[in-house]
């Protein structure tokens, strides 16, 4: 599973990307952001593989919370969704995957999916919870008494 964040201060914009998402295979919507900040935050906490990220936002615009995340480097792919062209060149100058203008499209953005794991930045993640979870179980059967009849 591809693991998503999408920014974006209008909700619209949110919930067609929401919708439009959760129609593409192997993609899940780990979070939610209204701007800047609450992106950031969210990013930390959820380590996000992919960032549909809005550019004209208050607060904080799409470039500076691209840079800051770009930080780390875990950092994720990054795609801007905006409505306007003209900032397409410095969406590029600093490493954007991709770039997609309002209103979206289910194909546009699989398109942009499948450019980001072209790029082959995606590593599926171990769930060790997960796995955690199935060793006990398994021990859990071992262990427990057989009886032949």
């Amino acid at each position: 599973m591809i693991n998503v964040l999408i920014v974006d201060d209008e909700k619209p914009a949110r919930e067609e990307l929401e919708y439009l998402l959760k129609k593409i295979p192997d993609i899940s919507i780990s979070g939610i952001a209204k701007d800047g900040p609450e992106a950031l935050l969210l990013a930390e906490k959820l380590i996000p593989d992919l960032v549909l990220l809005d550019i004209r936002m208050p607060e904080m615009n799409g470039f500076e919370v691209a840079e800051k995340l770009q930080i780390n480097k875990n950092a994720p792919g990054i795609i801007f969704t905006t409505a306007y062209d003209r900032f397409a060149i410095k969406a590029f100058e600093i490493n954007a995957l991709d770039y997609i203008l309002k209103p979206f499209a289910k194909e546009r953005l699989e398109k942009s999916i499948e450019r980001y794991l072209s790029q082959g930045k995606y590593e599926k993640k171990i769930d060790f919870k997960l796995i955690s979870k199935l060793i006990q179980k398994i021990q859990k059967k071992e262990s427990s008494p057989r009886h032949i009849t």
